[in-house]
């Protein structure tokens, strides 16, 4: 396993087309729990099913997943256990020697699991495999020290860098806001809703004690849905 993909629970998921698209990148597909869901929706097969199913439609009795536990395709866990699902499924992909992984969802209402699911990204990129998460509006990385090239997205996408602990030196080239050799703290909004001009951006993030820093993507709905407007009226 080199690339992989979660597919996980969570109200907060990309289009359909969105993850279809990305589905085809990788060469392993992990539903954790509900995610299980989501890919019967998409008419997709997993190559692995891992959880309690507690937020799944299909228990564990039904054909679907009965198919998949012949298969050898499944990892039961007990609803009462120590890790989250997502946690076993991201687990699972680095104790298998995946160096990047994909996660389709894991936010919404549940502040919780969206919350652990940030430190979970933090502590698989610490170890040597990154971690994507794509929700409906936001594109989240974790990036350790190093030198970086952002994907040059449309104006309604907001780029933002920050931490929840520690402190980093950040330098930004072809953004809106470039910043050279600046001091990023936790808790401070320096950072925050930039944007990326150029395709040959530069994101630099250096730091005496490793300390890495959360880079999210975010797009504006009531901006998008404004400009998708004004388009509209052009035509």
């Amino acid at each position: 396993m080199n690339y992989a993909a979660v597919i996980a629970a969570g109200e907060s998921l990309p289009s359909d087309s969105f993850i279809r698209r990305k589905l085809d990148e990788v060469d392993t597909i992990i539903a954790a729990d509900g995610g299980f869901d989501v890919l019967l929706r998409l008419g997709l097969q997993a190559d692995l099913l891992v959880g309690d199913f507690d937020s799944s439609s299909f228990a564990y009795s039904h054909p679907f997943v009965q198919e998949y536990i012949e298969k050898g395709k499944v990892l039961r866990y007990p609803v009462r256990k120590d890790e989250t699902d997502t946690e076993l499924a991201l687990a699972y992909c680095f104790q298998r020697g995946a160096e990047r992984v994909l996660l389709f969802g894991g936010a919404g209402s549940r502040m919780d699991h969206t919350m652990v699911n940030l430190a979970l990204m933090k502590r698989f990129e610490e170890q040597g495999m990154a971690v994507v998460q794509y929700t409906a509006n936001n594109v989240i990385r974790y990036l350790v020290p190093g030198v970086y090239s952002l994907p040059l997205r449309s104006p309604v996408w907001y780029t933002s860098f920050l931490l929840f602990s520690g402190e980093s030196v950040l330098t930004l080239k072809g953004f809106d806001y470039s910043i050279t050799h600046t001091t990023l703290r936790a808790g401070s909004s320096l950072a925050v809703s930039n944007h990326v001009l150029e395709s040959n951006n530069e994101v630099r993030i250096e730091s005496d004690t490793g300390c890495g820093v959360f880079c999210i993507q975010s797009r504006d709905v009531a901006r998008a849905s404004f400009t998708e407007a004004k388009e509209q009226d052009k035509k």
